[in-house]
């Protein structure tokens, strides 16, 4: 009996054993089955990666190009256009009309007219102009009279100061002429006449080309002829000489 119980006992804790081995045995499985479908599941989303990346994507328009030119060009062309802004400053060529008065040239205040041309650099002007004044008149002691009039020709070096100002150095040539009226034997002559002095140029642009110009003069007076009528001395230019001018230049070139 007792080898029968104990055999019995050996068969059930045999049993017992094969049991626990089995129920090892399927958590193992379950394990594997677990894993396999985790393996499953990872290689599902390695699949879809491709195909999210696969999405077609817009492309990007393309921006034209703009043409500029090359930079050998642009160092030609500023080169030119300072090149001829240059030479326009260069020399430019002035021409003057205008009238004018003088005092202490002839008996009385006289009024004359003066055409000429100017030449500038830079801030210097050179002035070249013919002038003419009306005659007026000196009565004699006794009877009749001595007519002046002044035919000359100027220079004027001017020198921009502070524009519109301009300081220049005159230098006026000419003659003068004498008539006698009023007597018998009336008789004419000229004689020759010299100034040095300076003046005060104002020029106020009136656009691109042309500009008004105001000047103001005194002279030293070199030569003073002595004037006679039926050998009476009537009348002699004075030291100094007083002028005033208003004209218009323009600029061609």
């Amino acid at each position: 009996m007792r080898s029968e119980s104990a055999s019995s006992k050996v068969s059930d804790q045999n049993a017992g054993d094969q049991n626990a081995g089995d129920q090892n045995a399927g958590d193992q499985n379950a394990s594997d089955q677990n894993a396999s479908d985790q393996n499953a599941s990872d290689q599902n989303a390695s699949d879809r990666k491709p195909e999210s990346a696969s999405v077609p994507v817009a492309p990007e328009p393309v921006k034209p190009k703009q043409h500029e030119p090359t930079p050998s060009a642009q160092p030609t062309e500023k080169k030119l256009a300072s090149s001829t802004q240059s030479s326009a400053r260069a020399v430019a060529l002035h021409a003057y009309a205008g009238a004018f008065g003088v005092l202490a040239v002839e008996p009385h205040a006289a009024l004359g007219g003066r055409v000429g041309a100017g030449l500038r650099h830079a801030t210097f002007t050179l002035w070249l102009a013919g002038e003419s004044t009306l005659p007026t008149s000196q009565a004699a002691t006794g009877s009749g009279e001595v007519r002046i009039s002044l035919l000359s020709s100027e220079l004027a070096l001017c020198l921009d100061v502070k524009r519109p100002f301009s300081m220049c150095a005159l230098t006026s040539l000419g003659r003068l002429r004498g008539q006698g009226l009023g007597v018998t034997e009336p008789k004419s002559e000229s004689r020759f006449y010299a100034a040095l002095g300076a003046r005060g140029l104002l020029t106020l642009p009136l656009g691109s080309v042309f500009a008004l110009l105001g000047s103001a003069d005194v002279s030293a007076v070199l030569t003073r002829p002595t004037f006679q009528l039926q050998s009476v001395d009537v009348w002699q230019p004075g030291a100094l000489a007083f002028g005033a001018g208003l004209g218009i230049s323009g600029r061609f070139l």
